[in-house]
């Protein structure tokens, strides 16, 4: 399994794009061609033919491409630079109210199942989507997931087992079952090799197989509103369990597969209730040494 150090950007055209590309631009291109084949061309020597061809080319490279390059550059910077236009979400939402925005999201079961998988194990979003039926063990009593080597050089942590009990996991069961008994589905896995960015289509029994980056940050800001984003889900889990007395980094350094202390710290978000807890730690301090 092709995995990558970096989430991939995608970046797609508006609807009337598509509309105005797929029926002006090749009828213009025929149109072009005609012209030249069955008009101009004929005209010239074949040394001349070859000249022609050769500046149309060159004019093409130095031109149109170039344009097109820097217009996706710009593209990818203002992606970047918007990414979190609301701000960094860090304060968790609950399980009640994670799942009453689920149940008013009207999701298909695909789209539910991913989303809950998010939120069980605050995955990437890439390592869920990119997750395939041989990852995954289902037992009497646990849906078992083998993220593998975490992406960004993460750590190779054991399977997660997530109880059938809880909600949205049957879900993922009558998933995983549908991706194990159809076809393998042909599917894009982006990675990086020597810095620079690549795709490979890849045949495989996937569990999400209409679901790549822009399809999840949708889904998150459908369930969850506009301001919040796929990773918010990962912050969110590793507070909850960081939230726990008995806690340790060793606990969240095995859950999530992140390395070093000063990443993880990233990830932490603020609880209200770990505030007051802070609070009466120290008001009870105060009081032994006062009284």
């Amino acid at each position: 399994m092709l995995t990558s150090s970096r989430a991939p950007v995608e970046l797609y055209m508006s609807r009337a794009d598509h509309i105005w590309f797929f029926a002006t631009v090749p009828l213009v291109l025929l149109t072009i061609f005609y012209i030249l084949h069955h008009r101009v061309m004929p005209k010239f020597s074949d040394q001349r033919r070859e000249s022609v061809i050769s500046t149309l080319f060159g004019y093409y490279r130095s031109n149109v491409h170039s344009n097109f390059v820097e217009q996706r550059l710009r593209m990818l910077e203002e992606h970047h630079h918007s990414k979190y236009k609301h701000g960094k979400q860090e304060h968790p939402i609950s399980f009640k109210d994670f799942q009453e925005r689920m149940q008013r999201a009207h999701l298909d079961p695909e789209e539910e199942g991913y989303i809950w998988l998010l939120y069980y194990c605050g995955a990437r979003k890439s390592e869920a989507y990119e997750r395939v039926a041989e990852d995954v063990q289902v037992t009497h009593e646990y849906w078992i997931i083998d993220f593998h080597q975490r992406k960004k050089h993460g750590a190779l942590v054991d399977p997660l087992e997530i109880p059938r009990s809880c909600p949205g996991v049957q879900i993922l069961v009558r998933l995983t079952e549908r991706a194990a008994a159809q076809r393998p589905w042909g599917k894009a896995v982006f990675y990086y090799e020597n810095r620079e960015r690549r795709s490979r289509i890849l045949r495989a029994h996937w569990l999400f197989p209409n679901i790549q980056s822009t399809k999840a940050w949708q889904l998150i800001k459908q369930v969850l509103g506009k301001e919040f984003y796929p990773h918010f889900l990962r912050l969110n889990r590793l507070t909850e369990i960081g939230s726990d007395p008995e806690a340790s980094l060793i606990r969240l350094k095995s859950f999530s597969g992140i390395k070093s202390v000063s990443s993880l710290e990233h990830y932490l978000g603020v609880s209200k209730t770990e505030q007051k807890g802070a609070l009466d730690w120290i008001e009870k301090q105060m009081s032994k040494q006062c009284y």
